[in-house]
């Protein structure tokens, strides 16, 4: 759904500056878009005349700043793509907010990423934004971040058997924390409703199972 990012050869990573390597990683959601496409800022210009609507391009279009180093023109753009993509266009909208999380994630501070977030709510279901900003921190390796909007998340959408999934799964798979991640269940069952509780456990036994943290004996014993 979102694309990897794509690298540049080794001698055009040891020809960049570290933290600008660093941005283009979080931020180039492009994937294998046509690299013969637009080149200048006259042929980003020209191509959004004929697809305002499309995130692909003016995602493409903040990357090209971005590896200037040119990251205020990189906000700036993405406020014109969010003013620009129509209405009813909510997912492309949320591929520029997330592009704008990144950048903040990478290149900004606590204060910025909370501003950005607060507005990405605004526009966007709250809880898919934060979600997006989750994967933004694990990807860029902040674990800590990750936890903490998860902590978050627990408290606004607690309600939604998959925030208390994805939690313990980060828990077992990146933070390779699986401790923590058996004291969700319990609360897990005390919060959402009853029917969901078969699910829910049978998702925490499979986490035993597959997760390299896991104890597949816990898996069958919660199983059982």
């Amino acid at each position: 759904k979102h694309p990897s990012t794509t690298s540049d050869t080794d001698d055009d990573k040891a020809s960049k500056p570290k933290k600008r390597r660093r941005a283009e990683i979080q931020i180039d959601m492009t994937g294998d878009i046509d690299r013969h496409g637009p080149q200048s800022v006259d042929d980003f210009e020209r191509h959004l005349l004929g697809e305002p609507d499309n995130s692909v391009l003016w995602i493409r279009y903040m990357q090209f700043h971005s590896d200037l180093g040119e990251f205020d023109q990189v906000r700036q753009i993405g406020e014109r793509a969010i003013k620009t993509i129509g209405l009813g266009q909510d997912a492309e909208k949320m591929n520029v907010w997330e592009v704008l999380l990144s950048l903040e994630a990478v290149q900004g501070t606590d204060e910025s990423v909370e501003d950005t977030l607060k507005r990405a709510c605004e526009w966007n279901d709250p809880q898919e934004a934060h979600s997006r900003l989750t994967s933004i921190y694990i990807r860029s390796g902040k674990l800590d971040k990750a936890e903490e909007l998860f902590q978050t998340m627990l408290k606004k959408f607690g309600q939604d058997r998959k925030v208390w999934i994805n939690y313990a799964t980060f828990l077992f798979d990146k933070a390779a924390d699986a401790e923590k991640a058996r004291q969700l269940l319990p609360r897990a069952l005390r919060t959402l409703p009853q029917l969901t509780h078969v699910e829910i456990t049978s998702k925490f036994a499979q986490l035993e199972f597959h997760s390299m943290s896991g104890v597949p004996e816990r898996g069958r014993t919660i199983f059982e």
